[in-house]
């Protein structure tokens, strides 16, 4: 089961905790005690999955899950964001990824990653995997960084570090947003002038930029 499905699970848990809070007063105080402990423990859980798995990796499993590599067979932005306290236009979308994942001496399988990250389909990655649940696995952020550090893209900006690939999710959920709001004429000269100084920069791949030109022209 990867992250997005386990978070999925706490926020059922915790809506049916608090539809039966009252049914539970049936067993006494301590069934009620119990009742509320699970819901809000699944509270808990869900949100840590949401704000600091989904949303930046999953530092506890980066550091302590058995080294692999992945590569990205597919890549589909979901309707969902991650908000962290800042303007509705500036939190990034999620974005779900298939992989196919290798780890020395398993055989390789294939599993969903969703993370608020920007990746390239056949790029290959460094992941860490859990221990007891194969079906989870986040990117190796040190790995990744060692691994990329000093490459540049098309425009000869560096792409070193995890961060960068959080950076260009955010600032294309931004921009996004921006130009669905605002009217069509001068402005979408203007983003697709900022989309290709993202392209020039090597935050978004070109077939990333064809594929967000597309969007905006087709408005």
């Amino acid at each position: 089961m990867n992250a997005w499905q386990m978070s999925i699970w706490c926020w059922i848990i915790f809506v049916v905790g608090m539809i039966l809070m009252m049914p539970a007063l049936i067993f006494g105080v301590l069934g009620l005690v119990v009742e509320q402990g699970v819901t809000w423990i699944a509270f808990g859980y869900g949100m840590y999955l949401t704000m600091f798995v989904i949303r930046g990796g999953d530092k506890r499993l980066a550091r302590n899950g058995i080294p692999g590599t992945a590569v990205v067979l597919s890549a589909d932005q979901t309707n969902a964001v991650v908000q962290a306290g800042e303007f509705d236009w500036e939190a990034p979308y999620v974005w779900k990824y298939g992989l196919e994942v290798t780890v020395p001496g398993w055989p390789t399988y294939k599993t969903m990653l969703y993370i608020c990250a920007s990746l390239t389909v056949g790029a290959t990655i460094p992941v860490r995997v859990a221990r007891f649940n194969h079906k989870r696995v986040t990117i190796d952020r040190e790995a990744y960084n060692r691994e990329y550090a000093g490459r540049t893209g098309s425009g000869g900006s560096p792409t070193d570090d995890f961060g960068a690939l959080q950076a260009s999710a955010e600032s294309l959920a931004a921009m996004l947003r921006r130009s669905s709001a605002a009217a069509t004429g001068p402005d979408v000269a203007d983003e697709l002038t900022k989309l290709a100084a993202l392209r020039d920069r090597g935050i978004l791949t070109d077939a990333e930029f064809a594929d967000q030109k597309a969007k905006l022209l087709a408005r």
